[in-house]
């Protein structure tokens, strides 16, 4: 643990008050410092910029640096990386990959959080869980599907693809109880753009599945992931 806390505070040059830290995002837009969950994050390591949301932290470090530190995180199993679904596949290996913790409790321990119910990084923390449990279960019951993310340049993104032969599936985390129709809009988008998408779901903390029509669903979290 203390290992993984130094190195995660050496590649973002943070000083080691404790073992615990909360990493700092610094937003471009208004010029203060904003909580990082440091989860989900696409990395671009041509200007080494991590970006999660609407915050850019600049980790001050080489490209090949940041590469190494990665690296070694990865092969620890305290990362994971996602690469982003295109349907060109060398396209997947030159867009910026996102990055998630491999345990969410680490997460929840990095960031200094104790109770999620009313945190401000409860979405991440809940979609770091979802990623590591979807994980888990492509290993252990369905090795030959692959797990991405789809993004288009801001506008539309949907959390998690999984994709096994010529077919996929879009998940779309939401941490709430309810959700809107707005909350399927990425969704709806994946669908139109990808035709051997099978199914969209969006995973809600709520107790009731719903179809809200065609090829999306609308199913509580504990479903996705029993």
């Amino acid at each position: 643990m203390i290992f993984t806390s130094c190195l995660c505070m050496k590649l973002l040059k943070y000083p080691r008050p404790s073992c615990r830290t909360e990493p700092l995002l610094y937003d471009k837009r208004p010029r203060k410092k904003t909580a990082c969950p440091c989860m989900g994050g696409r990395v671009n390591f041509a200007s080494c910029v991590c970006i999660s949301g609407p915050h850019v932290l600049d980790v001050r470090q080489s490209a090949a640096t940041v590469s190494s530190y990665l690296s070694i995180m990865e092969v620890s199993c305290v990362f994971y990386r996602l690469a982003p679904y295109q349907r060109h596949k060398t396209g997947r290996l030159i867009k910026s990959p996102k990055f998630y913790f491999g345990d969410a409790g680490l997460a929840c321990y990095l960031a200094g959080t104790e109770n999620i119910s009313d945190d401000p990084l409860k979405g991440a923390m809940v979609e770091t869980y979802v990623a590591q449990n979807i994980v888990g279960i492509l290993d252990a019951t369905w090795p030959q599907a692959n797990l991405f993310f789809w993004n288009i340049q801001g506008r539309h993104e949907v959390d998690f693809i999984i994709e096994a032969g010529n077919k996929c599936v879009a998940i779309e985390v939401k941490a709430a109880a309810r959700w809107e129709k707005n909350d399927l809009a990425g969704l709806r988008t994946f669908i139109a753009a990808t035709p051997h998408c099978v199914a969209a779901i969006l995973a809600y903390n709520g107790p009731t599945a719903v179809n809200p029509g065609g090829k999306l669903w609308a199913i509580p979290l504990s479903l996705l992931l029993s």
